[in-house]
Order: structure tokens, then sequence, then C-alpha cells
């Protein structure tokens, strides 16, 4: 009995608690217990660092709660910094302003963010009677693991997604437009799956309520974006920071035209994209099509559609950047958790485990960027 109960508690979340502690715990060891080894700011950027590197996004959501009126001076793109604007501020209000505490709370957030996702996921599988242990394609997923060693806005925004996901499921459209308007401010990309919310709804019967409180969703998001162009004189969205190439138009043509650039250099770099990127990204593009169709609307297939699409258009700089992909592929591995829970389908449950092979660079940090420590 002992035993089984043992079998019982260990699950995906106790698995993903531990396992991040150690890598947690053995990487801030290595850095003398550094929490700036996970901020890495650059140099080029605040010149009160002595070094000369671009250091990495974490930096940006540092200075924006560091000194939320200021910190701008020390941004990239200010605009698009600022419109991930909850992560920054969270941090500030749970370390009280205090500059010694700020860093680790940035750690500490995203941390707990990666184990309470893992842990609704569990949840939410368990009450559609489906193995827990597929919550696993989303707590071992390396985008979400570099995001927490790089203090990024993911692991908070797509918390928010997923608790967004329970709440609505349960009827409790309010509290879940809640947790959407928190997640589009936290980082915009997110705003596919409230599109993809509302738009499920327009397709139903005797959904005015619901439709209304989506759509009231979407203000604060589109008015936090007219403040940020008043303020800065640019529009917030845009595809990239500093030295991001452009959205596509034509189909995965960040990937294709690099071809005309260095063909040794594309086959190369297609090694890793295409079977990581471009074969999945096809197969739920394709695959949530067919549901669309058979008018099979349900919030799953507009999320797989919609966050498909977003790789097919994906720039240059991002698609052939492995960090800057698999921290994007986030958003899809969420859309097939849930359309494969609508579906109530093993075999796309299945292809959400497909990327679990990337926690490999999670271990031996290729895919970390170059920092002067």
């Amino acid at each position: 009995m002992t035993q089984l109960r043992l079998i019982r508690t260990i699950g995906p979340t106790l698995i993903v608690l531990v396992t991040s502690t150690i890598y947690l715990t053995f990487h801030l060891s290595s850095h003398n217990w550094d929490p700036f080894s996970f901020v890495l700011i650059g140099g080029k950027f605040d010149p009160q660092v002595n070094n000369q590197s671009y250091g990495y996004d974490g930096q940006f959501s540092y200075q924006i709660a560091k000194d939320p009126v200021n910190g701008w001076r020390y941004l990239d793109v200010p605009a698009y910094r600022y419109q991930r604007i909850f992560y920054p501020m969270l941090a500030r209000a749970l370390s009280l302003g205090n500059e010694v505490l700020l860093p680790w709370m940035l750690i500490l957030i995203n941390w707990f963010s990666l184990i309470f996702a893992t842990l609704l996921l569990e949840k939410i599988l368990k009450l559609n009677n489906i193995s827990r242990w597929y919550a696993l394609s989303y707590g071992f997923f390396a985008g979400l693991w570099l995001s927490l060693r790089l203090d990024l806005t993911e692991p908070l925004a797509f918390l928010f997604v997923i608790v967004a996901v329970f709440t609505i499921q349960k009827e409790k459209i309010w509290l879940g437009s809640l947790f959407l308007i928190l997640a589009s401010l936290t980082r915009e990309v997110t705003i596919i799956f409230t599109i993809s919310f509302l738009l499920s709804s327009l397709f139903q019967k005797n959904c005015t309520n619901r439709t209304k409180w989506l759509i009231v969703v979407l203000l604060p998001f589109l008015i936090w974006q007219a403040l940020l162009f008043e303020r800065f004189g640019e529009f917030a969205i845009r595809s990239g920071g500093a030295f991001a190439t452009s959205t596509e138009i034509l189909p995965y043509r960040g990937w294709w035209g690099f071809a005309f650039k260095n063909l040794s250099a594309f086959f190369l770099m297609s090694l890793f994209v295409f079977p990581t990127a471009i074969v999945p990204s096809f197969v739920c593009l394709w695959t949530s099509i067919k549901e669309l169709l058979r008018r099979n609307t349900t919030p799953g297939s507009w999320m797989l559609f919609f966050n498909a699409v977003l790789i097919t258009i994906l720039p240059q700089s991002i698609l052939l950047d492995p960090l800057g992909l698999i921290r994007t592929l986030i958003g899809l591995v969420v859309a097939i958790l849930v359309f494969g829970i609508e579906k109530q389908s093993f075999r796309v449950l299945n292809f959400s485990l497909l990327w679990l092979f990337l926690f490999i660079f999670v271990i031996n940090g290729g895919f970390l960027p170059d920092y002067p420590y």
C-alpha cells in the first residue's frame, strides 16, 4: 500500500520540481550564487556594465523592473520591450523595489510558473481521463527551461494561458478572461490564444456572454499598445528586437530563402530547423485546416492553426536562431496539448512529445548565448 501511494505521488510535476531545483542549484553554485548570471546585462546597452557584449533579452525585463520610468534608456527597442510589462512589474512588486531581491525574484517567478503550469496541465489531463504523463511534453520543453535560465517572459505568459484554458474549460469565463489579459501583457504573442477562444465562441450558439467577455480581453492589450505608441512614437508590435529581420509573407521563406544566400550553411542549418519546426508546423497546419473545414471550430483547432501559421511567417532572424526558434515553439506545444485533449487523441498527444529530445541542449548549454561572465 505504501509503495502504491509513493507511485501515485511521483508524477510529472514532482519530477519537474526536483529536476529544475537541481538545475538551478547547479547553475547558481557554479556562478558564485550570482543571480545576475541569469540576467546577462550587456555593456552595449548599459554602459555601467563592464563588458562589450549585447547580453540577452532578460536584461530588458530587469531594467524595466529596476526603474520603470527610466529603464527605457537601457533597452534596444523601448516600445517593443515595454509591451511585456507584467513580468518585470510583478518582480518589482514582489521584491518591494529592493534591488538585491529583484534578480532573485525574476528567477523565482519563472521557476514557480514552470512548475505550476505543469501541475495544471497534469490536472487538466486527469480531468479528461488522459494520462497525466503527457504534461512532461510541456514541463520538459527546452524553450521553457532556457527561458527560466535567461529570465525571459515565456514561463509566466504561458502559465497564464494554461490557467485560462483550465478556468474556461470549467465555464469560469470571466476568470479565464482575466488571465488572458495578463498573458497578453506579459508576452504579446499569447494574444493568439485569446483570438482562438474568441473565434471558437463566435461559432457557437447562445454564447453572447462568453463572446463579450473575450472581446473585453482585447481592450487592455490595445489600450497599452496605444499608450506605448504615444510614449515612444513607434508601434510596439514588430518582428523582434534591434537586430530582427522583418516578418515573412511567403510561407517558410525565412528558412528556404537562406538557401539563396549560403547553400552549404542552409543544408547544415536545415538539419535542425526542418525536423524541429518546419515539419511539425506543416503537420499542425494541415491538421487544423482539415478540422476547421469540418466545422470543428473548437479553441484547440484555432490555437493549432494560428500557432502553426506563426511558424510559417517567422522572420529569418528567429527561424535560424535555435534559441529564438524553440522559444517560439512553446505556443505550438501548448496548442497541440489543448487540441489533443479536446480530441481525446493519443496520436496527437504523442506528437507533443516530439520535442523532448531538445532537452539535451538544456543539459549541455548548447543554445545559451555567449556571455563574458
